[in-house]
């Protein structure tokens, strides 16, 4: 995604583990991935194996992202394969904006 290598999270599976089978630390995992130092990610989320790109592919441009019920920024960062810091400045957001339903965001 985003020319980004990634995985899905399955039943079972732990970041140590992952870590360890891709060759790459937990560490960066969770840098790569916004995640907290402690806890393993949620079943079928997207897990990326390389640090994500500062905008979403090119096929974007012109055609901001319609915030959907339940998303939040993180839900559309990991969705392009963007990081949350590039999402909060391409859109010029307070660090306390809570999307809501049909919001429009730049993504490219």
């Amino acid at each position: 995604n985003n020319k980004n290598y990634f995985i899905r999270i399955q039943k079972g599976d732990k970041l140590a583990d992952i870590a360890k089978q891709v060759g790459v630390k937990e560490r960066k995992l969770r840098k790569y991935n916004e995640l907290p130092k402690k806890g393993e990610p949620k079943v079928g989320a997207v897990l990326y194996l390389e640090s994500k790109r500062s905008k979403a592919d090119k096929g974007f441009k012109n055609h901001p992202h319609a915030v959907r019920a339940g998303e939040s920024l993180y839900d559309i960062a990991q969705m392009y394969g963007i990081k949350l810091s590039s999402l909060y400045k391409r859109n010029n957001l307070m660090p306390d904006y809570q999307p809501s339903l049909g919001d429009q965001l730049w993504v490219y």
